[in-house]
């Protein structure tokens, strides 16, 4: 009996894990950064992150950052990608804001 209790706990064990439900927080580890917002316009900024920058082909594009792609309203947002530290590339010693107007 012994046996088949371990093979049907074995057997088992793949439809527990299909069956879990995920989520990702939101998080990013930066150096520092933060939140700034005047009446006209805010500010969200992270500095340090390991990957930023924009990337395309003829079919698609991405932004890549922490903050690239969020959308907090019906008016527009401009993203800007500093070069911090003068390296001519995005690296995660770069700055990267998302101005709301």
């Amino acid at each position: 009996m012994t046996k088949f209790a371990v093979i049907l706990v074995i057997a088992l064990m793949p439809a527990l894990a299909v069956a879990q439900t995920y989520h990702i927080d939101w998080y990013v580890i930066g150096s520092g950064g933060g939140h700034s917002q005047s009446a006209s316009y805010q500010l969200d900024g992270t500095i340090g992150q390991p990957i930023v920058g924009h990337s395309s082909s003829p079919s698609y594009q991405i932004d890549a950052g922490f903050w690239t792609g969020v959308v907090t309203g019906p008016s527009g947002c401009i993203y800007v990608i500093g070069d911090a530290n003068n390296s001519n590339t995005f690296t995660g010693l770069d700055v990267t804001y998302s101005v709301r107007y």
